[in-house]
């Protein structure tokens, strides 16, 4: 079965981002999908101390001490990740900021390639466009393919529905096979980035963490984030069918 993990940066649990990733949910079958929903208020997460021990030994120095060790892991046992937030100020809230600040360095790492993700805004005048393009980037940053948006405003909650539709009519093409996975070119261009950057680094300095992640998991031997992740898919699938 397939997971699907939604990141609800909202403390009101009955609000609209609830609403609408409930709604989004109910798309899905729970004989095929198991679905989970992670209220990010339900978790104590710390701010980032800024002390760069993740960019430095690959690891935060604060995931003994709270909760974030518990939602990476809920975030890399996916399939589909939703991440959805209320726009406060033109911007993401609070909550999920503080989420976000905690996995920053996995955007180094592109930790989350191979899922797929959707983005959920909420607002009530205007901010939409702003937090949609953010999330759309740091997902894109953490190697996720966004498949759509889902956007609610006060007011015009009729269109709901159809962007709902069109969303999870592009996950099930992908699921089924209808349309090859993709990335887009915007990740594209940031593994290109990194692995030019770490490919450098590594050379003068075989210790850096960051370097030798890319080393070990053999991304310097591709020129597309997309053909390790379909690489990927071929050896889980051939380790499946193994134990059949």
């Amino acid at each position: 079965m397939k997971k699907i993990v939604a990141i609800i940066g909202s403390a009101n649990k009955e609000g609209n981002t609830f609403r609408t990733v409930d709604r989004f949910l109910n798309c899905f079958s729970n004989e095929k999908y198991v679905k989970e929903i992670i209220f990010l208020s339900d978790y104590k997460i710390k701010i980032c101390l800024g002390c760069n021990s993740c960019f430095f030994y690959g690891k935060c120095s604060l995931d003994e001490q709270d909760d974030m060790k518990i939602i990476k892991r809920k975030l890399e046992e996916a399939d589909i990740l939703i991440f959805a937030t209320p726009v406060y100020i033109r911007n993401i809230s609070s909550l999920m900021k503080v989420f976000l600040d905690r996995i920053a360095y996995w955007t180094h790492l592109m930790k989350l390639k191979g899922k797929i993700g959707v983005v959920v805004a909420t607002t009530a005048t205007t901010g939409i466009d702003e937090v949609i393009s953010y999330l759309f980037h740091l997902m894109s940053h953490l190697g996720i393919t966004v498949v759509g948006t889902v956007c609610y405003y006060f007011n015009y909650s009729n269109y709901l529905d159809k962007q709902i539709k069109h969303v999870y009519d592009n996950i099930l093409d992908i699921e089924t096979g209808i349309i090859p996975m993709y990335t887009s070119n915007l990740t594209e261009s940031i593994f290109l980035s990194l692995k030019k950057l770490y490919s450098n680094i590594y050379t003068t300095n075989t210790t850096n963490s960051e370097a030798k992640y890319w080393k070990m998991h053999h991304f310097f031997e591709y020129n597309k984030l997309l053909d390790i992740i379909m690489n990927e898919k071929k050896i889980t699938k051939k380790k499946e069918d193994e134990t059949i």
